[in-house]
């Protein structure tokens, strides 16, 4: 199989091109699926079938720990990236001096502002991040993939610049997971992820990979699920269970998380995981050479880094709507126009996309 087949279980890429997936992907039959088979077991048989469903859910806790080379020890679900960098912050110290970079997504550096911890926003760059690291650094906090720009982060690097200090490197790979090739083994500390976007999985989960390092550590949290032994309901003990599943608290969501679970058997049933950023950078040097056809100004987006490119225009949310009606989807936020585009999308759909832009401003 390949990409025309992925695209295949997406009945709604038939309807035009869909070059926004950095904003919300859509999702294949495939996790719709699963998603409904969940609320047809509930209205047929109420919670009958939860131990099912909890088994189900470490299936995917596996699928999520293959596709970036971890455990499944490491994985906890949340229901939003925002929601697990909250959780993180409270493996960093109050009052510890943080370090993240210009134009980085709100809630990567909210959790630890609200609580009034010093930030220092420094350019995107090793060289900038490591000059911008104090005594008293406790973590260096950013996106794998920048939403603003589309540039990519040297991880690998950022690690050793945290650890040489004794901090951490936490990440939000929301804009990066199920599209770039994420290897955990690069010495992230934590990692977050949203499942609506590259992921293919619909609102109302997140992922969280907790090191190894991490997870020797007391957790900032704890529910009942937490603990060891959670089904013994022992309500005097704070025995916590040694994997990530600690981070969960209460029950999962199980709708989300068996979507993510369709999602993924898509994605590997067809593509493959491994195949998904050789197709992403295909399009991205099939637009490249397009802007250079058209003779279009070229993205800020360097090439090779994700599968977002980004045109810096006053008029994005104009240029947008009316590149939707024509049937194009694209993103614009802040006096910037985003394609972006995921492995499902074809040749054709960024050339429609281009020459649209190209008559626009004839």
């Amino acid at each position: 199989m390949g990409w025309e087949a992925f695209r295949a279980g997406f009945p709604m890429l038939a309807e035009g091109a869909y070059l926004a997936t950095a904003g919300g992907a859509p999702i294949s039959d495939r996790a719709a699926a699963a998603g409904r088979a969940y609320f047809d077991d509930t209205l047929r048989e109420g919670d009958a079938p939860f131990a099912r469903w909890l088994g189900e859910v470490d299936a995917v806790r596996a699928q999520v720990a293959k596709l970036i080379h971890a455990s499944p020890n490491d994985i906890a679900f949340v229901g939003s990236a925002s929601a697990g960098m909250n959780i993180l912050a409270g493996y960093v110290a109050p009052g510890a001096h943080i370090v993240s970079v210009v134009d980085e997504f709100p809630s990567v550096t909210q959790p630890f502002l609200t609580r009034r911890d010093e930030v220092t926003f420094a350019e995107p760059t090793p060289d900038a991040i490591a000059d911008a690291m104090r005594a008293n650094t406790g973590a260096i906090v950013v996106s794998h993939v920048q939403f603003r720009s589309g540039r990519r982060l040297d991880l690998a690097a950022l690690a050793r610049i945290a650890h040489a200090r004794g901090a951490l490197l936490l990440v939000d790979a929301t804009q990066s997971m199920g599209a770039v090739p994420l290897d955990v083994g690069c010495g992230a500390d934590a990692v977050v992820a949203s499942c609506y976007k590259w992921l293919c999985a619909g609102y109302g989960a997140g992922v969280v990979y907790l090191s190894p390092r991490l997870r020797d550590r007391p957790s900032p949290v704890f529910g009942w699920r937490s603990a060891v032994e959670p089904y013994g309901l022992d309500e005097t003990r704070v025995d916590a269970t040694p994997s990530a599943v600690r981070l969960e608290m209460g029950h999962p969501p199980f709708a989300p998380i068996l979507c993510l679970g369709g999602a993924l058997t898509h994605l590997e049933e067809t593509l493959g995981f491994d195949g998904v950023w050789p197709r992403i950078a295909a399009l991205d040097a099939h637009l490249r050479a397009e802007i250079a056809r058209l003779d279009l100004p070229a993205p800020i987006t360097p090439p090779g880094q994700s599968g977002i490119a980004v045109f810096p225009r006053a008029d994005a949310a104009d240029v947008k709507a009316a590149l939707a009606a024509q049937g194009i989807r694209v993103t614009a936020s802040g006096g910037y126009l985003r394609l972006s585009f995921h492995a499902y999308c074809s040749e054709a759909d960024i050339t429609a996309a281009l020459t649209a832009l190209a008559q626009l401003d004839m």
